[in-house]
């Protein structure tokens, strides 16, 4: 059996308690998600996040072939499963946090936000497959993420640190 590393895709927005995770195929390094394989919970609901992520990781299938040249951008099961209408309003609203393992053993997982500010900056935290605390992770890294983007939206100088 081929070795290879695991990862889903979820989609948070905290204001309206939803959270979507989306199981993908791995091709080969890339991954796409599965059609049809996605699944809403609450964001507040870390127990339920641990639950759906493990569960799409566990589905994550590797793929070495893929051809998506006639696929449209309102195809994407994440965006169907949030039932918004629109792609545009769909990225805006929800924040995507990649979860991948760190290599092909999935021993650890790296959760990464999407890139902010003038550098694109992003966060990054990683989980022990052993104890598997997706949920509190994910909420974790989405309240960083959000006071990070917020303070670099003001445009503050970085806090200094002394040592």
């Amino acid at each position: 059996m081929r070795e290879y590393f695991k990862a889903c895709n979820v989609y948070c927005r905290p204001e309206s308690n939803q959270a979507i995770v989306a199981a993908v195929f791995n091709h080969g390094g890339m991954t796409a998600e599965k059609p049809g394989d996605t699944s809403v919970v609450a964001f507040s609901d870390s127990e339920a996040l641990k639950r759906t992520i493990k569960a799409a990781l566990d589905r994550c299938e590797y793929e070495e072939n893929c051809n998506y040249l006639g696929s449209k951008r309102t195809d994407w099961p994440a965006f169907q499963a949030s039932g918004y209408k629109t792609v545009k309003r769909f990225e805006a609203d929800f924040i995507r946090l990649d979860i991948r393992g760190v290599n092909e053993k999935n021993f650890f997982y790296e959760a990464t936000s999407p890139d902010f500010g003038d550098f694109g900056l992003h966060l990054k935290l990683i989980v022990n497959a052993n104890t598997a605390e997706y949920g509190e992770a994910v909420q974790y890294l989405v309240s960083k993420y959000l006071a990070c983007t917020a303070r670099s939206e003001q445009g503050a100088p970085p806090a200094r640190g002394g040592m």
